[in-house]
């Protein structure tokens, strides 16, 4: 049993190794006809994961052929393996996929239109390139030869043939060399290469080896050898003579062959002349072939192993096709109607998260795609910068790298489309910033306008059914901020139980810990003193310390002497005058026992993002050492008290130092949907803190992208030149937005853009999507608003992007630096 395993370990860590060699093209064909005879040998003894791995590697070489092999030996060394796996598998999803593989193999290769071996060149040996075309000066050889044959004929037979059809032929052939006359003639006075081989060099012939045909040899070559040129049995005893590639024929036959075509009847291989001229051409074609191979296989000499390198077109459209599979996964969050992704990890627990927040999908995922990565990194930057829009960056990136698609295929270079964008970007820009609305100076419209844009932020998102509740509750907060963009001092707490409306913004800051037993349960005007310490060496440290005693008498001085140091280490903390303790690590029975006798609160294991949060709002600073109590900066607040939340009891300190902190409570039916509503009162928290340091607002709905695309397609009319088509292409991608909104709303989004369209085009419009009613609106009126910030972040952020990813011209994938074996 053992012998077996080990001998499918082995035979896993071979195709392992096979499957790595699929990259490299000279060892392509080796490695699958080495894949089809360990499939055909083993496989049917296998295990089930061994099986699962074989076509696992099967499943590699059909990917391999359809991306990047597409030589017609290739195909036929794939589609051997895929009709032998095809045959041994079980599995019917994996029969199905084999026999696509085996279709689409036989549809590459009737395009071909493979011609018979004895049609190639080197017939001994592998090749993938077809018999290239004959020569000029053969072409006309041949013609003269039939030309002649002809002529002898007519002359021999002149009574029997029809004289008709003979001088037909030969006005024919005639013809024929008249007019390849043009093409040999040049190819004479050039003295391009040689019209054929020369004869052998006499004294390389003569060197040849001669062997005796033995009866060894004929039980290896088998009853019915023969010489190839005089096609005679061999017997025992025959002369044979050798030429350089193994292959042995009669010395008589042979001389005058090699006089003639200098080479081997069997593998074509040519032996050495006497031509220099001959000898020195051959040299320079054997130079060229070895370049040519050499720049196919530079990344096997420039990188190590498991190197893999994609150039140009393959490269770009590698890069085209990644980003936009992203863009295209989030797509169907955009909206207000847009739909959830559940996200589940594979890891310890398989926890789930439901969102349909673009930046919490896209870093949750692991990508392998490079210009994917970009993508996912914008709605990374997007989600830090200004909290919102991060599912529209990254579809508006990858829209535009659609229509570059496109445009790169039409032959228009890259840089080109490039400029374009740039120039349609600034517009866009432009256009929006024409039409922005500053109510910064009335302070009922701008809180009316924040509104708005928090209903808006909060329509998309979990909390849309309460999006009027929440709007009000984030308002607040972001107001007590008094124009900092600081959230820490906005603490949001979750608790399950309760619906989402049941949720309440809280002035001051609620500690989610309980009050000890025998603490008071309530202090006016408290001094807090956070401190992060160790208050639990009133017993001995049993781990990395040997104490040595002779009685139990030591050990309860030991012990006395502890709580001494203990009790001196809490009188220094009281000395500070303070009524509230708050430590970030334990807090033992028997100093708690004394704060308690002091009348001071003492808190234990706050967690740290808590009480940094606490010393921030309260005015403290966390503190480790308590000899000069001058330099400790204490917190102070008006009241701390006790107070439940569903079925938790938590602390509340209210009348704290800093005036703008403020908790906001979530009520919830379960963990993910508090989750949900976090991530999305968080955005909308980012998008009004932003805003209220730069009021501009837009209207919503998609009304800013048809306000940008009308600009954008003016400037492409006045713009010559293939930048033109760039700016049109910009102009095509930002309707795209719009459109993905009805379509996710479920609504006719090419009649509805068509009437957006036609809306904008009267000076002083406001219409947008309305996904309420279902058709187009007044965005004004029914207060769908949109942060400026929001908007230029998506634009120039998506164009950027969109700009890097057209600039690739090639990817190189190395493999990791392995770690190097040390004795």
């Amino acid at each position: 049993m053992e012998a077996a395993s080990l001998s499918e370990e082995s035979l896993k860590l071979e195709l392992d190794d096979l499957q790595k060699q699929l990259n490299k093209k000279l060892r392509f064909e080796a490695s699958v006809r080495s894949i089809h005879s360990l499939l055909r040998d083993r496989y049917a003894s296998s295990s089930p994961s061994l099986r699962k791995q074989f076509y696992t590697v099967v499943s590699r070489v059909a990917t391999v052929l359809k991306t990047r092999y597409t030589a017609t030996g290739f195909w036929v060394a794939g589609l051997s393996l895929f009709e032998e796996a095809e045959r041994l598998v079980s599995d019917t999803s994996e029969k199905k996929h084999l026999k696509s593989c085996i279709e689409q193999a036989k549809e590459q290769l009737t395009e071909v239109d493979i011609q018979p071996t004895e049609g190639y060149l080197f017939e001994g040996h592998l090749t993938v390139d077809r018999e290239p075309p004959q020569p000029q000066w053969l072409v006309q050889q041949n013609l003269m030869s039939a030309f002649s044959s002809i002529v002898a004929g007519e002359s021999s037979n002149a009574a029997a043939a029809a004289v008709g059809n003979v001088l037909g032929e030969t006005a024919n052939l005639m013809q024929e060399l008249i007019n390849g006359l043009d093409s040999i003639i040049p190819e004479i006075l050039e003295d391009g290469g040689p019209p054929r081989a020369p004869p052998a060099s006499k004294e390389v012939v003569e060197k040849l080896p001669v062997i005796v045909f033995s009866e060894e040899m004929l039980k290896t070559l088998g009853a019915e050898v023969e010489c190839c040129i005089c096609k005679e049995n061999l017997v025992i005893g025959d002369k044979m003579q050798e030429l350089p590639c193994k292959h042995t024929f009669h010395p008589p036959c042979l001389k005058p062959w090699l006089d003639e075509h200098n080479s081997c009847p069997i593998c074509r291989h040519e032996l050495p002349t006497d031509d220099q001229k001959y000898e020195s051409w051959k040299e320079r074609e054997k130079e060229a072939e070895e370049e040519r191979k050499g720049a196919e296989n530079a990344i096997d000499k420039i990188f190590k192993d498991d190197a893999s390198e994609e150039k140009g077109e393959r490269a770009r459209m590698a890069s085209f096709i990644g980003a936009m599979a992203v863009a295209d996964l989030v797509k169907s969050t955009l909206g207000p109607k847009g739909m959830d992704k559940i996200l589940q990890s594979t890891g310890r627990g398989h926890s789930v998260t439901v969102t349909n927040d673009g930046a919490t999908i896209l870093k949750s995922l692991h990508i392998d795609n490079p210009a994917a990565k970009v993508l996912v990194d914008i709605s990374k930057v997007q989600d830090d910068e200004v909290g919102d829009g991060t599912t529209s960056v990254v579809v508006l990136a990858g829209e535009l790298l659609r229509e570059a698609e496109k445009l790169v295929t039409s032959k228009i270079h890259p840089m080109t489309i490039i400029a374009g964008y740039r120039m349609a970007a600034e517009c866009a820009r432009d256009a929006l910033l024409k039409r922005v609305i500053d109510n910064k100076e009335n302070a009922e419209k701008f809180r009316s306008d924040l509104m708005k844009i928090a209903m808006t932020t909060l329509c998309s998102k979990i909390l849309s059914q309460d999006k009027e509740h929440f709007a009000e509750m984030a308002v607040d907060a972001v107001f007590r901020l008094k124009g900092s963009t600081n959230l820490e001092a906005i603490q949001i707490i979750k608790k399950p139980g309760g619906s989402l409306r049941d949720s309440f913004l809280d002035e001051g800051f609620i500690l989610d810990k309980k009050i000890g037993i025998g603490q008071p349960k309530r202090i006016e005007n408290a001094k807090i003193l956070v401190a992060n310490t160790a208050m639990d060496t009133d017993k001995v440290k049993i781990y990395g310390a040997r104490v040595r005693v002779d009685s139990m008498t030591k050990v309860a001085q030991i012990e006395g002497a502890e709580k001494e140091k203990m009790k001196d280490k809490v009188n220094k903390i009281l000395a500070h005058g303070i009524n509230c303790f708050v430590n970030r690590q334990l807090i033992y029975n028997f100093p708690e026992e004394l704060f308690a006798d002091a009348g001071v609160l003492a808190i234990e294991h706050a967690d740290f993002e808590g009480i940094e949060r606490l010393g921030l709002v309260t005015g403290g600073e966390i503190a480790s050492t308590f000899d000069n109590p001058e330099s400790v900066k204490l917190g102070h607040c008006k009241l701390i008290e006790e107070i439940m939340i569903g079925e938790d009891k938590l602390i509340h300190f209210s009348g704290v130092e800093m005036g703008q902190a403020c908790s906001i409570v979530l009520r919830g039916a379960s963990h993910h949907v508090l989750d949900e509503a976090e991530r999305s009162l968080h955005d909308a928290l980012c998008v009004l803190s932003q805003t209220v340091n730069d009021s501009r607002v837009l209207l919503g709905g998609g009304w800013p992208e048809m306000v940008m695309a009308k600009e954008v397609d003016e400037l492409a009319r006045k713009t010559a030149g293939k930048k033109s088509h760039a700016i049109e292409a910009f102009s095509r991608a930002l309707v795209a937005i719009p459109t993905t909104i009805a379509d996710n709303a479920g609504l006719d989004s090419a009649e509805l853009v068509a009437q957006l369209r036609a809306e904008h085009h009267t000076e002083g419009c406001n219409a947008g999507i309305d996904v309420i009613s279902g058709a187009v609106g007044d965005m004004e009126e029914r207060g769908i608003y949109e942060a400026f910030k929001v908007k230029q972040a998506v634009l120039l952020s998506a164009t950027e992007a969109a700009e890097m990813i057209l600039r690739v011209d090639e990817i190189i994938t190395c493999a990791p630096r392995r770690r190097e074996d040390r004795m």
